[in-house]
C-alpha cells in the first residue's frame, strides 16, 4: 500500500504569525519615521512664523526714532508692538559738511522689543538704532 500524501494549502499558524510580527516591525518604523518627520515639520514652521514675525516687528521699527520716542506701543496687523530704548552712548554732535558740526546731535541706543499677538509674546529682542535730535537750524544768510 502507498502512503498518501497529505497537500497542504494556505499558511501555517506559525508563518501568519511571523509574517504579522514581520508586518507590525515595518508598520512601527514607518510610523516613528513619519511622526520625526512632521515634529521636524513643526519645529521649521515655528521657526519660519518667528522669522517672520521679527521681519515685520524690525520693518515697523524702522519708523521710530528712539531719540524721539523712547517707550510705546503700535498695532501693526494682528501684532502688538512695544518697545522702550535705553541709551547705549550719548548725545553728541553729527558732523556736518562744510562747517564742521551738524544740524544734529545723534545717539546710539538698544530698542527692547516684544511683539504681542492676541495677548501672548510670540517673541522679544533687542534692536540697537541710532537716535537723533535737530538742535540747530541750517542758517542759510552769508
Amino acid at each position: 500500500m502507498a502512503a498518501r500524501q497529505h497537500s497542504q494549502s494556505g499558511f501555517s499558524l506559525l508563518e501568519a504569525i511571523v509574517a504579522l510580527v514581520l508586518l507590525s516591525t515595518v508598520g512601527m518604523a514607518l510610523f516613528s519615521w513619519i511622526n520625526t518627520s512632521l515634529i521636524g515639520l513643526n519645529r521649521a514652521q515655528a521657526v519660519i512664523m518667528r522669522t517672520q514675525t521679527i521681519q515685520n516687528a524690525l520693518s515697523a521699527m524702522d519708523q521710530i526714532n528712539p531719540a524721539v520716542v523712547a517707550a510705546g506701543d503700535m498695532r501693526v496687523g494682528d501684532m502688538e508692538i512695544e518697545w522702550h530704548a535705553e541709551i547705549v552712548d550719548p548725545l553728541q554732535d553729527g558732523v556736518g559738511y562744510p562747517l564742521g558740526t551738524g544740524l544734529y546731535q545723534i545717539g546710539l541706543y538698544d530698542t527692547h522689543v516684544t511683539v504681542l499677538q492676541e495677548d501672548k509674546e510670540q517673541v522679544s529682542f533687542v534692536v540697537r538704532q541710532v537716535g537723533y535730535l535737530q538742535v540747530r537750524t541750517l542758517d542759510l544768510s552769508l
